[in-house]
């Protein structure tokens, strides 16, 4: 099995909140700077934003953290 590993840092754009009625499972976005362009060394970038689904114990450290 390949898993893809993904490691974002950028800024919350709103306090995680839980879906549905248990904290099994929170949602947040995020938001960072991404190169994009020809010359992705040089300095060209925009604001990306990310929508985030945390499960399990991932989803508690967010809620309760």
């Amino acid at each position: 099995m390949n898993l893809n590993t993904v490691i974002l840092s950028g800024n919350l754009t709103s306090d995680p909140a839980p879906a549905g009625s248990s904290a099994e499972v929170a949602t947040f976005s995020l938001s960072f700077l991404a190169p994009f362009g020809t010359d992705r060394a040089g300095g060209a970038k925009r604001r990306d934003f990310v929508s985030v689904v945390a499960f399990g114990k991932a989803a508690a450290a967010c809620l309760f953290h």
